[in-house]
């Protein structure tokens, strides 16, 4: 089977969907299938993400369509090249964000079948939270009442109604599947009429044994993108009340973004780490404190494929990554998260003996394989599936 992916990021960093990107490719090239990744971006893509084949364009929207990247411009010449270089079988998008006034028209006029992931809300909701900032629910559900519920939308507002509009008129009824990677976005999407959905658990390979208890000063981990959204902040302020019961504890994090991280005793900012499996041997736990709202997040399942205990809030699908195996605490309270990080160092043997449980559970639930022959049956039935106007 050959596969077109078309993905992209707006910044100059990829996140942990594309990290997923290049591994399922990975995975299914060495199944004999064939993977060609297109990216259309705002920045040239990391090293850590190539092979990757990259269209720049600005990051102005209006400079976009100024420039020619509209419909018959030069990205949709650049798609046109790539679709012939690799006579896809299945299209399947990632992302629908740079670039989306040519990348729509553009898909809708494809014959191949498309299936579509849904990393994040973004297209039902233009801050990808459904919550309001005091993180209560979202009673508007669709973008034209965000001005009216109190949400800090901005001038974000016509950039995502503009962006909806692209994918509901040209993609949208293109698409046969839309994959989901969390019941909680999968009942989203539904209630908002984008079907059909099929629940897809990501891949997370399990190394060969738990990793050890690290020596030293007991160290807390944060890994990934440094933005308030994941609740940075929230950490920093955590982690200060836990200084003060325990003032030799560290806190280490590996990732980067806009957030400043302060330069205070006992935090460490280990910056991007290509081998996140020698970095979980340097933790005693993780701390992932998203905001609503986190679609899934690929990282408490991997500390707990490491045996590694972890804290997540009740946002999204962050609870559906830990199980039973996991403390989940409520979003945006750093008085709740100190006090669920030092129950766990004060009680870090039970701790641990959770985790390693859960380290079972994550090899079967996320196994490679299990994600393949999953992911493999969503393209079988979107081949065989009628096209739909």
């Amino acid at each position: 089977m050959k596969i077109l992916r078309l993905d992209g990021w707006d910044g100059p960093a990829g996140g942990g969907a594309q990290v997923y990107v290049r591994r399922v490719s990975q995975a299914l090239d060495a199944r004999g299938h064939t993977n060609v990744t297109a990216a259309i971006v705002t920045d040239p893509v990391p090293e850590k993400l190539e092979p990757v084949r990259v269209y720049l364009v600005p990051r102005s929207p209006a400079r976009q369509a100024l420039s020619g990247f509209a419909e018959g411009g030069p990205l949709t010449r650049f798609l046109d090249q790539v679709a012939a270089d690799v006579r896809p079988d299945i299209i399947h998008l990632h992302r629908f964000h740079a670039g989306f006034s040519a990348l729509g028209p553009w898909l809708g006029g494809r014959s191949e079948p498309i299936v579509f992931t849904a990393h994040d809300a973004e297209l039902v909701c233009p801050v990808a939270t459904l919550t309001l900032p005091d993180g209560t629910a979202c009673p508007g559900g669709i973008l034209p009442r965000c001005q009216f519920t109190g949400c800090e939308v901005g001038i974000g507002l016509p950039l995502n109604l503009a962006k909806r509009h692209y994918f509901d008129t040209h993609v949208k009824g293109r698409v046969r599947s839309f994959i989901c990677v969390s019941h909680a976005t999968q009942r989203i999407f539904e209630n908002l009429g984008y079907r059909p959905t099929d629940l897809l658990r990501p891949m997370i390979p399990a190394p060969a044994e738990p990793t050890p208890t690290p020596p030293g000063p007991f160290t807390i981990g944060f890994l990934g993108r440094f933005e308030r959204q994941k609740g940075v902040e929230v950490l920093l302020d955590a982690f200060a009340t836990v200084r003060k019961s325990r003032p030799d504890a560290q806190l280490r994090f590996a990732g980067s973004g806009p957030v400043p991280i302060p330069a205070v005793d006992g935090v460490f900012v280990d910056g991007w780490v290509p081998d996140s499996h020698r970095w979980f041997d340097r933790i005693h736990l993780l701390a992932v404190p998203s905001l609503p709202w986190e679609n899934l997040g690929n990282s408490p399942i991997e500390a707990l494929a490491h045996g590694i205990p972890v804290v997540v809030t009740d946002s999204g699908g962050l609870p559906e990554t830990v199980g039973k195996f996991g403390t989940v605490i409520p979003p945006g309270d750093p008085p709740a998260l100190a006090a669920a990080l030092l129950q766990l160092m004060d009680h870090y043997p039970e701790a641990r003996a959770t985790a390693l449980a859960g380290r079972n559970w994550v090899q079967e639930e996320f196994s490679p394989e299990r994600h393949l022959d999953r992911l493999l049956s969503i393209y079988a039935a979107a081949l065989a599936s009628p096209v739909r106007s």
